[in-house]
């Protein structure tokens, strides 16, 4: 049974793809893009819905259309 998977690990891949290219921990992101680290692993593990600040934030500290961390992060896509 795979009900513990998530129901879209590879865009929550996609995250953990972008921060390897950069070279970046989870904990880079969270200073580069000024939230928590908890916050950044909750949404990384899609265990909260991103907030549109959030959004916007790690958008711009990835250099990545908003649009796309929407989609990245948001576990009804």
């Amino acid at each position: 049974s795979n009900h513990h998977m998530s129901p879209s690990p590879r865009l929550r891949n996609e995250l953990s793809r972008l921060l390897f290219e950069r070279g970046w921990s989870d904990a880079d992101l969270a200073d580069r893009a000024g939230i928590s680290r908890p916050r950044v692993n909750r949404l990384k593990n899609r265990r909260a819905r991103p907030s549109v600040r959030d959004a916007l934030l790690v958008s711009a500290a990835l250099g990545v259309p908003i649009a796309r961390v929407f989609e990245l992060l948001d576990r009804s896509v």
